[in-house]
Formats: structure tokens, sequence, C-alpha cells
């Protein structure tokens, strides 16, 4: 995988993302360390945007750095931003206050839908409940 090609993972992770509870710009270069991908793209949240773009911005606040699946996993919700830094899979650079803002507009994956309850054809009788028996001493 190429750049571009780990770039579009982070912006299709942010397809979801909302800023209106950023009041102030942040700027945020995200850092993609893989061998084969590494990279920085840039990540704006400003007047309740979201923007990314493939390209450093020296005047950033913060940096996140990690793998291109990783930092994905982590915009995208799939995984927990305060997990990734546990596990070292994110590490964070700069201003750590307006780095957290990013979490702010993280949006969780739906979760999956619980599973329909069973039910009788109708009038059919629903099963038998099973008792134990008692037994004599």
């Amino acid at each position: 995988m190429a750049f571009y090609d780990a770039y579009e993972k982070l912006k299709t992770a942010l397809k979801n993302a909302k800023a209106k509870d950023v009041t102030e710009h942040v700027a945020v270069e995200l850092v993609i360390t893989d061998e084969e991908n590494a990279g920085i793209a840039y990540l704006e949240l400003s007047g309740g945007t979201v923007r990314i773009e493939p390209y450093d911005y020296f005047d950033h606040d913060a940096r996140l750095i990690g793998r291109a699946d990783d930092l994905a996993a982590v915009l995208s919700g799939k995984l927990d931003f305060d997990t990734a830094i546990a596990q070292e899979k994110l590490f964070i650079e700069g201003d750590l206050e307006r780095a957290m803002l990013v979490k702010t507009i993280i949006r969780k994956p739906a979760g999956r839908k619980p599973a329909a309850s069973k039910t009788t054809a109708e009038g059919a009788k629903p099963p038998a409940k099973r008792t134990k028996k008692k037994t004599e001493e």
C-alpha cells in the first residue's frame, strides 16, 4: 500500500466525523509510520467541519503518530483512542489538550442489532418448560 492508499483509508475513517463541539481551530498532523506507507496528512477541525489533506502543516498544534491501520481504526471509532495510547499503537506529540479534541469528532460504529426473538407460528403451542424433579433423600 502506498501513502495515498493509506491517506484514503484515513479519509474514509473520518467520513462520519463531526466537529460540532469544537469551537476553536485545531490543526493536527497524522504521521503514518509504516515503512511502505510513510507520510503525513493534515487534519483540521474548524467551524464545525473536519478536513483531512495529504500534506504537512508546519503550524500544527499536535501530532498523532502511528501505523496507518491503527490510525484509521482510532479515527473510525473501531479502536478506542485511550486504549490505542495505552497499547502504544498511537503516540501524541505537541499540545496534548488540543490533540485530545480529536476524540470529540470520533463516532463509534453502529453496534449490531440484537437478534430477533423467536416467535411461534400462530396457534402453535410454545415449548414446554422443563423442571427438575426433586429427589428423595
